[in-house]
């Protein structure tokens, strides 16, 4: 039986995490988080008057260095203190509890674009979700909370290279080619949604990655081997050693010390064969 409503994008989002893109309706967690806050504030104002209400007093003395006086003290005034511990205790729970959870929220990522306007079209698309939410909530991908999206599980591969190749080369190769030879989702066979592993996909970047980290080196020496001029050669170690920071840079993690260590590295090495080659040569 087809699913509709509520229970057919929650089945689609189950299917594929990267499209469970939610809500974390930052301005209403904060402004509980603030409410919480000033209910603390001025708890902790009303026990800290008890507390301090007839210090002098000499049953006071106990029951301020004995928890089981004060607990279960017959006075109205250390019962009254009391009571407002319990009530500043229940109220620090629920504030941990939000704030905690507000860490937590904000802390998640932002989903990925793509993934974000393909959720939108599937909404939107007859053969897809065909409007399946009716309610207000239908509006909570919409451009306007954009800022206020989260992805549950986003999409794995945060390098640059891998991040352009899954988002602009694999939809244009889809509608080009892909489409004719990759097969459709059974789930939904009619919605013409095709799915490509992220997994084949990181691995294929990775392979790409490690021919382009190979090549660079020995297309620098090979080009340096056949040029006699020194000002060409100092022009070519120059480009090359752009090119692969920059290629450090794209297709890594790396971060800027590594990839100056890695691009000193490089350099060194064309210069001392530079080097070594025109002593040969002289």
């Amino acid at each position: 039986m087809e699913r509709d409503g509520h229970a057919k994008v929650a089945g689609l989002i189950s299917r594929y995490p990267e499209l469970a893109i939610m809500r974390r309706f930052g301005d209403l967690n904060m402004e509980n988080v603030l409410y919480l806050q000033a209910e603390l504030v001025h708890l902790e104002s009303e026990y800290r008057t008890l507390a301090t209400d007839g210090q002098g007093h000499p049953d006071r003395l106990v029951s301020a260095k004995d928890w089981a006086s004060l607990a279960y003290s017959e006075d109205n005034h250390d019962l009254a203190q009391w009571e407002k511990m319990l009530e500043i205790r229940q109220k620090l729970k629920e504030y941990n509890e939000a704030f905690g959870q507000v860490v937590f929220m904000t802390s998640m990522k932002s989903p990925n674009p793509y993934d974000l306007q393909f959720f939108r079209t599937w909404l939107e698309r007859p053969k897809m979700g065909n409007f399946p939410i009716l309610g207000p909530d239908q509006y909570v991908w919409d451009v306007g909370n954009e800022a206020d999206l989260v992805a549950i599980q986003r999409r794995k591969g945060e390098d640059f290279l891998t991040r352009w190749f899954i988002d602009k080369v694999i939809p244009s190769f889809h509608r080009c080619l892909g489409k004719y030879i990759e097969a459709l989702i059974p789930e939904e066979p009619e919605s013409e949604i095709s799915h490509y592993s992220d997994s084949h996909l990181a691995r294929f970047v990775h392979v790409f990655s490690v021919v382009l980290s190979s090549l660079l080196p020995i297309s620098s020496i090979v080009i340096l081997y056949f040029v006699s001029s020194l000002l060409a050669r100092l022009g070519i170690i120059a480009t090359f050693t752009a090119l692969f920071s920059l290629s450090l840079a794209i297709v890594t993690q790396a971060r800027r010390i590594e990839i100056f260590a890695g691009t000193s590295a490089f350099a060194a090495v064309q210069v001392v064969f530079v080097t070594a080659n025109t002593n040969s040569m002289t």
